[in-house]
């Protein structure tokens, strides 16, 4: 990552001196010059980086994160490091995400449900049947949509340290990062429970019965 970064800003250094066209003995030391040569190569390089100035790359966000985790180029180019604690959070949301459904499924076809449903009319099960199904349908979104903001929202968090958004040694806060550093244990299990609680609360809204929410309106 160090040796990306100092190559890029090698480059970006040729690229406002315009070295490709004017790279010169005078730049290695073998050959004199005026001082209005350099004035008129100061003026040069002035010109370019205003030409280049509005150049610029975006970093962070959803899409360009996975991105990044997935090509190699979060390490090689960020020199980010995703600790295991957080990778193993990851993937007990993503376990999350493929049991719900069958459990969706068991429910749904479970004799305790299904005695409910069976108790109403033919024209009166639907009040039962499709806001349970959309109440699974809309858990499962909702867990699959924490479980894939937590590595981007991570490496937003690295990079707003790293970039000067969030306080480092000469912010008047900082100290306030050494207190209860023992937390740090409780970050896996808020990410499985975290997920399991805002999963299950998702769902419980569209789990009530239509039909006496009809006779009270």
């Amino acid at each position: 990552a160090a040796a990306f970064k100092l190559n890029r800003m090698v480059k970006n250094a040729m690229d406002v001196h315009s070295l490709t066209d004017t790279f010169g003995d005078s730049r290695c030391g073998t050959n004199s010059t005026t001082s209005a040569a350099n004035g008129s190569e100061f003026g040069k390089a002035l010109l370019h980086f205003a030409k280049l100035s509005d150049k610029t790359v975006s970093d962070g966000g959803w899409g360009w994160a996975w991105r990044s985790i997935w090509n190699g180029q979060i390490y090689d180019n960020e020199g980010i490091w995703l600790s295991t604690r957080i990778i193993a959070g990851n993937l007990s949301q993503l376990v999350i995400c493929l049991i719900f459904p069958i459990f969706g499924y068991i429910f749904l076809n479970g004799d305790l449900y299904q005695t409910y449903v069976q108790q109403l009319d033919k024209s009166e099960q639907w009040r039962m049947i499709v806001p349970a199904t959309i109440g699974i349908i809309l858990g499962f979104f909702a867990a699959t949509n924490l479980a894939l903001t937590l590595l981007p929202s991570t490496i937003r968090t690295v990079l707003q340290f790293r970039y000067g958004c969030i306080g480092s040694l000469n912010d008047k806060v900082f100290l306030d990062y050494r207190l209860a550093v023992e937390q740090q244990s409780l970050i896996f299990g808020s990410i499985f429970w975290g997920e399991t609680y805002y999963t299950v609360v998702s769902v419980l809204p569209t789990l009530c019965d239509l039909k006496y929410m009809t006779t009270m309106i």
